[in-house]
């Protein structure tokens, strides 16, 4: 930089501060002009034209202000109202949007509901109808094994020498017995179950009651056979030994007997 240009920044600072001395001057003349007038006012003293015009210039300002004052005040008022305005509604549409969300999340949720239901329900009705093809089957076994087993008590009852293979066939039978008890007490419970679980199986409570009568009266059979065959096989024991000498233990003594026979 050179001195010219130095020099040139000088004379401008020099400029600048001149023209901000003559502005500070110039607002202090019109302070005391002012205050001059207003003093002028406040004696009394009539006043010249120039304080008449700087009194309706205040007047006027005055005036001014609280207009614009009022009219801030109102559009303040009227933005305010626009602003609640908007909230309600931005509020009412919120509500509106929030109940259809709940409205479809609700038939959304009966609709998963009623699935659920229809597939318990058709689960239970699938699992009583296997019960039905299972009880059916297990009755028609019980049915053949009684008939097998009267046929062979026929048989015993007519024929002595064949007595040792009728207390195996005698045997064979409560063991089959005892099987088919144990089957039905198995069905009984997964019934029960069935009832005890699903809560949808109310509308086949009715199948499952006649099923459960069903095992029972197959149970109560069951019961009877057992006690006819000890009845026969305790007189079948008893009115072999009497008419053949023997022993009252069956044919395993009658048996012992022969062999000590035998040795002898």
């Amino acid at each position: 930089m050179t001195d010219d240009d130095n020099n040139r920044d000088d004379n401008n600072i020099d400029e600048g501060d001149r023209d901000d001395e003559k502005s500070m001057r110039l607002f202090w003349k019109e302070q005391r002009r002012r205050q001059q007038i207003a003093e002028a006012a406040a004696s009394g003293t009539e006043l010249s034209g120039e304080a008449a015009n700087l009194r309706d210039e205040q007047v006027q300002d005055q005036t001014q202000r609280e207009e614009r004052a009022s009219q801030g005040a109102d559009s303040a008022r009227r933005e305010l109202q626009q602003r609640e305005s908007e909230y309600g509604q931005h509020q009412s549409s919120a509500r509106t949007q929030d109940l259809i969300i709940r409205t479809h999340s609700n038939k959304t949720k009966k609709n998963r509901t009623h699935k659920y239901l229809r597939r318990r329900a058709q689960d239970v009705e699938r699992r009583v109808k296997m019960l039905e093809v299972t009880t059916r089957n297990l009755v028609d076994k019980f049915e053949q094994k009684s008939a097998e087993i009267e046929v062979d008590l026929v048989h015993a009852r007519h024929l002595g020498k064949q007595h040792s293979n009728a207390e195996v066939k005698w045997e064979h039978m409560e063991g089959a017995i005892t099987a088919i008890e144990v089957r039905l007490a198995k069905l009984e419970g997964e019934l029960g179950g069935i009832v005890y679980k699903t809560s949808e199986g109310i509308a086949q409570q009715d199948a499952i009651a006649a099923h459960l009568s069903g095992l029972e009266e197959v149970r109560h059979a069951v019961a009877t056979l057992r006690s006819d065959v000890q009845q026969l096989r305790d007189g079948r024991n008893g009115g072999v030994g009497q008419q053949r000498g023997g022993n009252q233990e069956g044919w395993k003594g009658r048996l012992r007997s022969r062999t000590k026979g035998k040795k002898g």
